[in-house]
């Protein structure tokens, strides 16, 4: 039925605008590749959730949908950091040590290493094992978001308009994303078997949290968001595993 195809139609928009946020990227419109970002992020929720509506999960929707994130939560996101990285490069002038700018990518390829850990079945219902590549990507769709919307005499701006220009910076910041990809640490999940308060407790504290710090600092609460569930996760890990 044509219906059950709804997902996979989903799963293929979000390929589609990641291939165009990939564009974007190039044309130096950090900011629409982030917004792309934000937006594949939704389209991602939302073929899970049709697929389950329409009960028209399957293997091909599962293999579509990772291949759909491995562009759009994998090499676009790298994509961006090796933008930032080729214009702090330029600025820094590290000679021939210019390859390294190509390690922006690191995080494409571990991204494609967590997405296949997912479909190897490595992640029960209550957690994700290492930190899910829409998280990841959203966190550094964050960056060209600040610099472009930000307050500028705002202190977290600084921070993000230090690392965006600072090549050293970017390398560790490249090194430690593409670690919390595929380091054995439990993260929470956001799937709701139910929505009992007992059971859901840290999820919707999560979800508070962001709806607050979303409307007292705007787009430059996403790193905030992303810090918060990585320290709740970790509180969920050590007191419930």
């Amino acid at each position: 039925m044509i219906i059950k195809q709804i997902p996979n139609f989903i799963s293929g928009l979000n390929l589609l605008l990641g291939c165009i946020g990939i564009t974007f990227v190039f044309s130096g419109n950090l900011h629409l590749a982030s917004i792309s970002i934000l937006i594949c992020a939704l389209l991602d929720f939302f073929d899970g959730f049709t697929a389950k509506l329409l009960n028209a999960q399957s293997h091909f929707g599962k293999e579509l949908d990772s291949l759909a994130d491995i562009i759009s939560f994998g090499v676009l996101p790298a994509s961006i950091i090796f933008f930032f990285m080729s214009e702090s490069f330029c600025r820094e002038c590290h000679g021939s040590l210019e390859w390294l700018i190509y390690s922006a990518y690191l995080i494409a390829c571990f991204s494609a290493v967590r997405l296949a850990k997912f479909n190897a079945g490595s992640n029960l219902k209550d957690y994700f094992s290492g930190l899910p590549t829409p998280a990841n990507a959203i966190l550094i769709s964050s960056m060209p978001l600040i610099i472009e919307y930000g307050v500028k005499n705002h202190l977290l701006f600084s921070y993000v308009y230090y690392l965006a220009n600072n090549f050293n910076a970017l390398m560790a910041f490249t090194i430690i994303s593409s670690a919390m990809l595929v380091i054995p640490l439990k993260m929470l999940s956001l799937k709701f078997e139910s929505f009992k308060l007992k059971t859901n407790r840290l999820r919707y504290l999560l979800i508070l949290f962001a709806v607050f710090a979303l409307l007292i600092y705007g787009v430059m609460a996403i790193p905030l968001i992303m810090i918060f569930y990585i320290l709740l996760s970790i509180t969920n890990m050590i007191f419930r595993y």
